[in-house]
């Protein structure tokens, strides 16, 4: 069974991601972390970080925390990627034909949300990446500086 060193530093590897970046963006995004730290995940020097910084760094790295710590196998995140996409697409269905002002509401909400469960805010929309089969579950997006809802 693979272990979170294994899982971060193939993660970052596939996603062109540096230690300090993930650093600097889970700081910014609230939990805040060192690229020491991260680096020290990635080389198993430490074992055992913190749920909250689990979430954080499969957030960041788009694979789902049971993938990163090694309990998923690709096909078992793969399919967790498949639902989360089918979920999403059902919203964006409903959301389907509601004024900018709405939608603008909704995003809110959803910021709100991701606060409440302890995740950093939503990445700026883009096109949707088509999932390829290598090691680690392709990302849904490309990793941005979170959007700042107006206020």
């Amino acid at each position: 069974m693979a272990n979170i060193a294994d899982r971060l530093d193939l993660a970052l590897r596939e996603r062109g991601l540096s230690g300090a970046q993930v650093a600097a963006e889970l700081t910014e995004a609230g939990i805040p972390i060192t690229r020491a730290y991260v680096s020290q995940l990635r080389t198993g020097k430490q074992t055992n970080p913190t749920l909250q910084v689990l979430r954080a760094l499969a957030s960041c790295l788009q694979v789902s925390v049971g993938w990163l710590v090694g309990e998923e196998s690709l096909g078992a995140a793969s399919a967790a990627v498949d639902d989360l996409q089918s979920r999403a697409a059902a919203l964006g269905a409903a959301a389907s034909g509601l004024s900018d002002g709405s939608l603008a509401v909704l995003r809110g909400v959803i910021d709100l949300a991701r606060r409440a469960e302890g995740l950093p805010e939503s990445p700026a929309s883009g096109p949707q990446a088509t999932p390829e089969v290598s090691a680690v579950p392709a990302a849904r997006t490309t990793l941005a500086p979170p959007v700042r809802a107006a206020r």
